[in-house]
């Protein structure tokens, strides 16, 4: 990283494309402790930016170069809507249509990536004689004839846009630009490359240089638990020991890193703050108690949204607004913490929802729940839900995303969840609500590649966004940092642990796109392609 660091302060004109946003952030702070520590008080930002978002800022400019104002760049996630529209409409008999839809959504990716030629017979042939790869080359095909006929660019077909407007020098480059952190590059990454060496604007990244007091060392472990606890007391006698304040972090990368999350955390906040006594966030009611605003350790990998307690209040609340919901769903919504007066009915509700219980089938409506409320006294919680039921009726049939968004915003203000901005005062409280906020956004943007929708596909597409959202606080540069495999790519530390050195993980196991001929994913390297490939990777 220094030596990518000093290529910059050398160049000052250069561009610098990372594989990541956590290492364009690395290097950004970095470079800014440099210029620091040499005794200046300002200097002009330099220029690093992710890969994603160097694409974007082309995009920009090609769109204003070839004035194509009429196109429209779809999201993600207005790309995966109507990837799903697609197949369900002609696989109704599908179990996981969403899941279904991402593995076709990332075929098209690494197709795209590796510069395959659908129309060339040679490669097609493969699709055709394969029966899930000729399923999606019909999808695909419907697919693209709806870009086309709403003049839509996906995010791949935009990142191919940009490639051959510079490589067909419409697009000029007027800066030299160096890639960091890229273990390999696809096949369309080096046709810019090429280019770019071509004519003189392509800067190898520097190698760096290894520290000479550095040593491996291989300890043994138990099991993979053993393993975590042995790596959190390393983790913490580096910090209070070795660690110094503007050294590089402490790092302890994880295979997997998703699927043990919560173990880790709960570990390491055993390890580093035991006289907290505290669980892990996800199993409190409220999150903001399990977390600590001067925790020196950071897990990198987010968690899905819904986890958020508030946010999963809101969706239980949301799902009341169904033709049919569990009484489970309106139990936990009556006895939220987030709901108005929560404090002040709590005996009262739990009153009433042991009565209820005793009365209501499994399976209710917001109707039957109503009729089966008692009649004297009346409860508070009744005027809600009668109020509700009021509102659902002046709800249209079908809307668009965004008067579907004006619906459920209401019915969340009707029961007070968010309150009002005063209740979210720290700054990891406001980061949940702005998470949220970007769901709205999301939501709402899907009017354009879906006319208008039913309350219960409103619901339910809402719910699949915000589980699919991945929620990270911006815990800046602690450190202690617990990263996944591909998100330590180009970072520096001043000491490190590995975990999980098994043959499990080590190479991992191969997971080819079920929508690719497998010869082809060999024959063109694709990832997770073969055995060989994850061993030769790792």
């Amino acid at each position: 990283m220094q030596a990518v660091i000093q290529l910059l302060l050398d160049r000052p004109q250069l561009t610098v494309v990372t594989a990541t946003n956590r290492l364009s952030r690395r290097l950004l702070h970095e470079y800014n402790q440099q210029q620091l520590s040499r005794g200046l008080s300002a200097w002009p930002t330099p220029d690093i930016l992710s890969w994603s978002a160097w694409i974007q800022r082309h995009w920009q400019q090609v769109s204003l170069l070839q004035d194509d104002s009429a196109l429209v760049s779809l999201s993600t996630s207005q790309s995966l809507h109507l990837w799903q529209e697609i197949i369900e409409a002609d696989s109704s008999e599908l179990i996981n249509p969403q899941a279904t839809a991402q593995k076709a959504q990332a075929a098209r990716q690494q197709i795209i990536d590796h510069a395959l030629d659908l129309q060339d017979e040679n490669i097609r042939q493969w699709f055709v004689y394969d029966v899930d790869a000729s399923q999606w080359l019909h999808w695909h095909a419907r697919y693209l004839q709806r870009l086309v006929d709403h003049q839509w660019l996906d995010l791949p077909a935009i990142t191919q846009t940009v490639i051959r407007s510079i490589a067909d020098n419409v697009q000029p480059v007027d800066r030299s630009l160096c890639m960091a952190g890229f273990d390999a590059l696809t096949p369309l990454q080096l046709q810019l490359q090429q280019w770019l060496i071509e004519h003189d604007y392509w800067i190898d990244a520097p190698q760096e240089q290894a520290g000479s007091d550095g040593h491996a060392v291989l300890l043994p472990a138990d099991d993979p638990s053993a393993e975590l606890l042995q790596a959190a007391n390393w983790a913490r006698q580096q910090f209070e020991h070795q660690w110094q304040e503007g050294d590089p972090p402490i790092g302890i990368i994880v295979p997997r890193l998703e699927q043990n999350r919560l173990q880790i955390e709960r570990v390491f906040r055993q390890v580093f703050y035991p006289e907290d006594g505290l669980q892990t966030l996800h199993e409190q009611s409220l999150h903001t108690q399990g977390n600590r605003e001067d925790s020196v350790f950071n897990i990198s990998l987010g968690y899905s949204l819904k986890q958020e307690p508030v946010i999963a209040a809101a969706l239980k609340l949301l799902a009341l607004c169904r033709r049919t919901f569990s009484y489970e769903d309106f139990s936990q919504v009556l006895r939220s913490p987030f709901i108005i007066n929560a404090r002040e009915q709590q005996s009262a509700r739990s009153l009433l929802d042991n009565r209820l219980r005793q009365k209501l089938s499994a399976e209710i409506s917001l109707n039957g729940v109503i009729a089966a409320m008692p009649t004297e006294p009346i409860h508070e919680f009744q005027a809600l839900l009668q109020q509700l039921a009021a509102m659902k009726q002046a709800w249209p049939g079908k809307a668009s995303a965004q008067t579907w968004t004006d619906c459920f915003q209401q019915c969340l203000s009707l029961f007070g969840v968010f309150g009002s901005d005063d209740n979210y005062q720290t700054s990891y409280e406001y980061q949940v609500m702005q998470s949220l906020d970007e769901i709205w956004f999301e939501f709402s943007r899907l009017d354009l590649v879906n006319n208008t929708m039913s309350l219960e596909q409103a619901i339910t597409i809402l719910s699949r966004m915000i589980n699919s959202k991945i929620f990270q606080s911006g815990a800046g540069e602690l450190p202690v940092q617990i990263l996944g495999v591909l998100e330590a790519a180009g970072l520096e530390f001043t000491s490190l642990w590995v975990m999980g050195m098994t043959e499990q993980n080590w190479p991992p196991p191969a997971n080819p796109n079920p929508f690719i001929p497998l010869r082809l994913q060999r024959q063109y390297a694709m990832p997770h392609c073969s055995p060989q490939h994850e061993y030769e990777y790792a």
